[in-house]
């Protein structure tokens, strides 16, 4: 079963505490990043090619709140999916660019 792609981005996006661990093929430390689940998800399967790192959750935050990657420049992944609000809005139907509303 594959993982849903909002609760990837904010299991990517608010990882736990970053832990140092050496790459074996590698010979060198690398930044990895101890990763805890929330109760009820699946957990992630990480590419033996791609693993998880302190860099990339600091990325995935970036690209969480940045609202330069709407059409308009007016909302985030976050302005939805607000980590405050257990990563929602609250609202039936969340308001996007140009004041539209969500049919879900």
């Amino acid at each position: 079963m594959r993982f849903p792609l909002a609760a990837m981005a904010a299991a990517l996006a608010f990882a736990g505490a970053p832990a140092f661990a050496a790459d074996s093929n590698k010979g060198a430390a690398q930044k990895t990043v101890a990763v805890q689940i929330p109760l009820g998800l699946l957990p992630l399967e990480w590419p033996k090619d791609n693993s998880y790192s302190a860099d990339k959750v600091a990325l995935g935050r970036l690209l969480y709140f940045d609202k330069r990657l709407s059409k308009d420049d007016t909302v985030s992944c976050a302005s939805c999916h607000s980590p405050e609000h257990g990563y929602t809005d609250g609202a039936p139907n969340s308001e996007g660019i140009h004041g539209r509303h969500g049919n879900r």
